[in-house]
């Protein structure tokens, strides 16, 4: 459980963001920590150079029960780029860099806050720390790209071998939960709103407690409050915190609406058909390409990344996207200069159990 402060004029002017590379970090804890992980992370984690590899171990340690906060910032915008995420590991202050360092490696004293937002005693924080590379030791005393030149270097490349080709599906699931909750936000007000993204539990006005297997309690604070929804596989209710620079901004990550749709998905996205509720599959209903394309728009999603997802040409895609558009089991909306197409409620209610 984490016991996070929060003010009604921060509730009220949350934000959301797209973020790819707490997507990235969060693969990785995925694979460190042995949880459930789809095929495809695991392979591109074993592709990784050694060197590579020895790198993003050392950062994400489940032994230490922490990771620091240095690898996913806070982002500034809605839509943050990759490339500008990693710069912004980069540039991570000294000040900052040396603090979470001494929270998980022995370098210093464990800081006190720290271990008490956890619910540790001193004792157990120190014991989660592990030994610092002569990397860690330069950082400590004064070079932070000692670490996070490294770092940044090992997480774009885990980036272009492992998310990459993967970011436009997850993106497109993304943006439609934020779509969802922005759409909620103008019914039922902002506050309401995020309140039920985080499912916050007795709000009291000026704190609430969020679902999670990490244990805190994060005292106050009086900057941005940001909301970054998790398409990768987590737990329904599994809420994590990230401080931003200062401990001013906090990054509440909830589990994406419409994330199961990925699940399914092998080390190639046409390799498993997605079952239906009723124990067959829509390719039975719908064979070949066009129920493959049909698949593929369970969320909004644009007509090239089907294209990218099913190693077809973009003619094709757009062949059977308008037939099936015809058919009445797509819809297409537009969403900035991308035209986005999504299963209509007919294509859904092919595979519900009623139909049997």
């Amino acid at each position: 459980m984490i016991r996070i402060s929060l003010t009604t004029a921060q509730l009220a002017t949350a934000r959301f963001s797209v973020s790819p590379l707490l997507h990235l970090v969060t693969g990785l804890v995925l694979v460190r920590s042995g949880r459930p992980t789809p095929a495809w992370l695991r392979q591109g984690w074993c592709a990784l150079p050694p060197g590579t590899r020895a790198v993003l171990e050392h950062l994400i340690d489940p032994s230490v029960h922490y990771v620091p906060d240095f690898v996913t910032p806070v982002p500034p915008g809605p839509r943050p780029s990759i490339e500008s995420e990693l710069q912004a590991v980069r540039d991570v202050p000294a000040d900052r860099l040396r603090m979470q360092l001494s929270c998980y490696l022995r370098l210093g004293k464990v800081p006190r806050g720290y271990t008490a937002a956890r619910g540790y005693t001193h004792a157990e924080g120190e014991g989660f720390r592990s030994d610092p590379t002569a990397a860690d030791r330069r950082a400590w005393e004064g070079d932070p790209t000692a670490v996070s030149g490294p770092a940044a270097d090992a997480l774009a490349q885990a980036w272009s071998a492992i998310l990459a080709p993967r970011w436009p599906r997850l993106r497109a699931v993304l943006e439609t939960d934020v779509l969802h909750c922005t759409t909620r936000a103008a019914a039922v007000g902002v506050t309401r709103a995020v309140l039920d993204v985080i499912e916050a539990v007795d709000w009291d006005g000026a704190s609430a407690e969020l679902a999670s297997p990490v244990r805190a309690d994060i005292g106050e604070h009086d900057g941005a409050l940001v909301l970054a929804p998790l398409a990768l596989p987590v737990a329904p209710r599994d809420f994590t915190v990230v401080m931003g620079a200062g401990f001013g901004e906090v990054m509440v990550v909830y589990p994406a609406r419409g994330r199961g749709v990925l699940r399914s998905q092998s080390t190639h996205p046409r390799a498993v058909a997605a079952p239906d509720r009723a124990g067959g599959t829509l390719a039975t209903l719908l064979p070949g390409t066009r129920g493959d394309v049909l698949r593929a728009v369970a969320t909004p999603t644009a007509g090239h990344v089907v294209a990218t997802t099913l190693a077809v040409s973009a003619a094709t895609v757009s062949y059977h996207l308008e037939r099936l558009r015809r058919a009445g089991l797509v819809q297409a909306h537009r969403r900035g200069k991308e035209v986005l197409y999504v299963q209509t409620d007919t294509a859904r209610r092919l595979t519900a159990p009623d139909l049997t």
